[in-house]
């Protein structure tokens, strides 16, 4: 596994350098196939914020913990953070292999009727740009429904890899999940 540890705006002690990847080292043995690890340790006035990111073959997990009072603190939240996450993954992994898949086609749906649309004039909506880059991985529908299902995200933007079309999947209420696809 390859790690790449940073640490801004302050120096890493040696031990706690060498205790973090250690700890690194360990995810390998959760069972979980990990390819890389970016671990992001932070100070800003005295207070600490650690951020880490796990590329698997098939799944990322990201976590990260702000304003601890020291190092090991902020580090061992976001490392029980990413753990859970982890674990979460490989649970719901093993339980999809069991059950057998239920697809429901468009013809079993009941005819919905149709609605007019309101015709009323809406302000224009103002455009924000996301923070950061966001990089479309290839993945089926099922395991970006499952990603989403594991992050804090609203959404995932990904590259559907039978199509090789981005696609886009949401949270739809308490207990669905939308996908938008061109």
């Amino acid at each position: 596994m390859h790690i790449e540890l940073h640490a801004r705006r302050f120096d890493l002690p040696e031990r706690a350098r060498e205790d973090i990847l250690e700890r690194a080292e360990s995810l390998v043995d959760i069972g979980f196939d990990i390819s890389d690890a970016v671990i992001t340790v932070e100070e800003a006035k005295g207070r600490f914020t650690a951020e880490m990111t796990l590329f698997g073959k098939k799944a990322s997990f990201h976590a990260e913990t702000h304003l601890a009072d020291s190092v090991s603190v902020a580090v061992d939240a976001t490392f029980s953070k990413v753990e859970r996450q982890v674990r979460r993954h490989k649970d719901r992994m093993q339980d999809s292999r069991r059950r057998p898949r239920v697809r429901r086609l468009a013809e079993d749906l009941p005819d919905l009727p149709d609605i007019p649309a309101e015709e009323e004039e809406t302000p224009p909506l103002e455009i924000v740009p996301a923070p950061g880059l966001f990089y479309a991985k290839p993945m089926s529908v099922e395991e970006a429904a499952l990603q989403l299902d594991m992050s804090d995200d609203d959404f995932i933007t990904f590259r559907n890899a039978r199509t090789d079309d981005v696609n886009v999947v949401f949270k739809h209420g308490a207990d669905t999940v939308g996908w938008i696809h061109p």
